[in-house]
């Protein structure tokens, strides 16, 4: 059920969907067009991903660690290998970031997505929910039951579609309980016609 005034799931975006969104925000600013694909490529919850620190970035093993305290439960997550596209943005954020702060001022810069009115802080998990909203309006996306938690369910169905071994796909999302992962998937209709297709 796609999220109604704040009540249901987050819908999963379409692959065209997810591109306009991503083109419009490219366009937009480069901080959101990074923090958004964070969110898509890692399928990590938004509390956590706004406490992720460059120390959690390993740009040389193309690793991201999350710390355990920062995900929901407390529930540990194996380091998640970087998307190729996603080391590419992170790297000219520290580019675009060195260059506005200088680099003495960058390396004291603890988080990812700091905050923007307190540099030494993480973006507040309010502004990311108002600022998100704005941007669905600025996308035309403002009816289609999207919410922050989109960018998991979006990556937890791609994963589940591209492979079907849920023991991996669990390994990679961090879910310890089958239920609770297999709620995440969205039901593709093309999906489903091809199962039956194949039979």
């Amino acid at each position: 059920m796609p999220k109604i005034n704040g009540s249901g799931q987050g819908s999963v975006f379409t692959r065209k969907e997810l591109d306009k969104f991503f083109k419009v925000m490219k366009s937009t600013n480069l901080y959101w067009y990074t923090l958004y694909k964070f969110l898509y490529y890692t399928g990590e919850r938004s509390g956590c991903v706004i406490q992720t620190k460059w120390n959690d970035i390993d740009l040389t093993r193309d690793i991201i660690i999350f710390r355990d305290e920062t995900r929901k439960g407390n529930y540990h997550r194996d380091p998640l290998d970087i998307h190729p596209e996603l080391r590419e943005i992170l790297t000219d954020a520290i580019k675009t970031l060195r260059a506005k702060f200088g680099v003495a001022n960058f390396a004291k810069m603890e988080y990812v997505f700091y905050g923007l009115r307190y540099e030494e802080d993480h973006i507040s998990r309010s502004h990311l929910d108002n600022t998100f909203k704005k941007h669905l309006v600025l996308a035309g996306f403002e009816n289609k039951g999207f919410s922050l938690h989109s960018f998991r369910r979006t990556f937890i169905t791609r994963l589940y579609e591209t492979n079907k071994n849920v023991k991996e796909c669990m390994s990679i999302t961090g879910h310890k309980n089958v239920t609770h992962f297999m709620a995440y998937i969205d039901v593709n209709p093309e999906n489903i016609k091809e199962a039956i297709y194949s039979l």
